[in-house]
């Protein structure tokens, strides 16, 4: 099912198809490995990964747009209760990739304007998460109101088993 068209490019759900879900795992890979050079978060096991995204899937929230037919991008998000108050259903994004092909293009607008549109529908509170400050207008006209930032660092646990395997 579509959830936004331009005439141009499609956003869609994701499909437990396996070859929607490899796109997904090399995708990702590329995201992990070049644009964030950070290996360490793609799992060990390859199958591992392939596993995750079908139950991401499943379970959850995945878009994927394409631009005649061919993937240019996804983002994904988790449906979770508040931590706070149960009964409020909740998504939030977790990853949103857009291939190189498809940058300074309209794909991730899209994607994020297929995701909050959705989300406004169908859940009491969304929260979508930038990897970079570029986006912050684009938040704004989205609807997005900046509320906290996220800082991020390794942990102890982490360093020594990178230490140990080096």
């Amino acid at each position: 099912m579509n959830l936004l068209t331009d005439g141009e490019w499609v956003v869609r759900r994701a499909k437990r198809e396996f070859d929607e879900i490899q796109w997904l795992v090399t995708e990702s890979h590329r995201m992990a490995c070049e644009d964030w050079k950070v290996p360490e978060f793609m799992p060990a096991d390859p199958n591992r990964c392939g596993q995750l995204w079908d139950w991401c899937v499943a379970e959850h929230f995945v878009l994927i747009a394409e631009k005649r037919g061919e993937r240019a991008g996804f983002i994904a998000g988790f449906l979770v209760p508040h931590p706070y108050n149960p009964e409020l259903r909740t998504l939030h994004s977790t990853l949103w990739y857009v291939a190189p092909h498809a940058r300074r293009t309209r794909c991730g607008y899209l994607l994020a304007k297929a995701f909050t549109d959705w989300g406004v529908e169908n859940v009491d509170y969304l929260s979508l998460t930038l990897h970079r400050k570029s986006g912050d207008r684009m938040m704004e006209h989205l609807g997005y109101d900046d509320v906290e930032r996220t800082f991020t660092q390794w942990g102890k646990s982490y360093a020594s088993r990178k230490d140990a395997t080096a």
